[in-house]
């Protein structure tokens, strides 16, 4: 199971459909707009936690001013700071997502 994280630390576990068009609107719809997959290492505790393998945010977060997601940043900047990398932050709604989950 996925977890979408929202601003605010709002976690909650969260199915993602098999591929077809209507996953790619449900996952858009839970993003608030375009999609970016971004490939993360990220082990979030929990009871739907576990390793996950990349995360699912808006691509123009930024851009249309959605609020930051703390939570997410830090997942994700966890993973980053493990390879030497710097983190950006995430804006807007983020989906953490298991191997397997996503084609």
């Amino acid at each position: 199971m996925a977890l979408l994280v929202k601003p605010g630390c709002d976690v909650e576990v969260f199915e993602i459909p098999p591929s077809s068009d209507t996953s790619l609107k449900t996952l858009q719809d839970a993003v608030g707009g375009l999609i970016q997959i971004v490939p993360c290492g990220a082990h979030i505790d929990g009871p739907a936690g576990g390793d996950f393998v990349g995360m699912i945010c808006n691509e123009e977060g930024k851009i249309n001013g959605m609020p930051l997601n703390k939570e997410a940043t830090a997942i994700y900047g966890r993973w980053l700071n493990s390879i030497g990398e710097a983190a950006d932050p995430i804006m807007g709604p983020a989906i953490f997502f298991k191997d397997g989950e996503v084609d």
